[in-house]
């Protein structure tokens, strides 16, 4: 039974005793929206989940907008930190790299990446899976490695010594320990990789 009935009943009692014969519209409409904010939330576990589902979807539909404009202002300084420092790296190694995206989110970083780049990313979000498959077509240049769900601080599902190189773009303010995630972050790194 519903814990909440005892509720349902007094408020429909309550508005019978106040009209006896009949009730007007705006109470129908009134006690209609009672029972119904009271059923949702005795129903709650079965609305929470589709709300987080929507909740999801729309945070990485901003977060993708949020990452383009971020990009067009970045732009200079990832193209000096990143592509430049790849494609050094690149030249040094004569092959292409593997890189590491750790927090990829959609996929900001792609545009960034030297030609043959194979890129694994790892995001906390399951949802991120789906924007990065479509923002990777995007980019024919780089490859699209593996998706892990997980934290920086905890990658136990990577390889250690796996990576030639590792890019995190607005995520070291967001862990819970900087200094573990840079263990991990050295610990997948290769012996030659910056």
């Amino acid at each position: 039974m519903c814990p909440n009935f005892h509720l349902f009943a007094f408020i429909y009692r309550f508005y019978e005793e106040e009209n006896d014969a009949t009730m007007d519209s705006i109470h129908w409409i009134i006690l209609a929206s009672v029972l119904l904010f009271l059923w949702a939330t005795w129903r709650r576990n079965i609305l929470r989940a589709a709300i987080k589902r929507m909740r999801r979807c729309i945070e990485m539909r901003m977060q993708d907008g949020f990452q383009i404009k971020y990009n067009e202002r970045m732009r200079s300084r990832k193209e000096a930190l990143i592509f430049s420092g790849l494609s050094k790296m690149r030249k040094d190694v004569g092959r292409p790299l593997r890189v590491l995206d750790i927090g990829a989110g959609a996929g900001a970083n792609f545009a960034y990446l030297t030609d043959g780049t194979t890129v694994t990313c790892l995001d906390p979000v399951v949802q991120c899976g789906d924007y990065l498959m479509k923002n990777a077509a995007r980019f024919p240049q780089i490859q699209l490695g593996e998706f892990h769900v997980g934290f920086a601080e905890d990658m136990a599902a990577i390889e250690s010594g796996s990576f030639d190189a590792v890019i995190c773009t607005l995520v070291l303010c967001s862990v819970r320990s900087v200094d573990r995630c840079l263990q991990e972050v050295i610990r997948v790194l290769r012996h030659v990789g910056i």
